[in-house]
C-alpha cells in the first residue's frame, strides 16, 4: 500500500481511473485525493461515523 498518493506515477493514476489523463491531470487529481485523505486523517476516529454500504438499485415506475 502507498502511503501517499503522491507517491504514485500518472501512469499508476490513469490505470486506476481506467481512462487516459495528462500528467498534470493526472498529478493534480493526485494531490488532491492525498489533501483529502489528510483531511479526513486529522478527524479523531471517534467522530467518524462508520462507512454504510450504498443503496441497493431498484426500478422505478415504467413511463407510458
Amino acid at each position: 500500500m502507498v502511503d501517499s498518493m503522491t507517491e504514485l506515477s500518472p501512469e499508476d493514476v490513469r490505470r486506476m481511473v481506467g481512462a487516459y489523463l495528462t500528467d498534470m491531470e493526472a498529478s493534480g487529481l493526485a494531490d488532491w485525493y492525498a489533501a483529502l485523505a489528510a483531511g479526513v486523517g486529522r478527524f479523531p476516529a471517534r467522530d467518524l461515523k462508520l462507512v454504510e454500504p450504498p443503496l441497493r438499485s431498484t426500478p422505478g415506475p415504467l413511463q407510458a
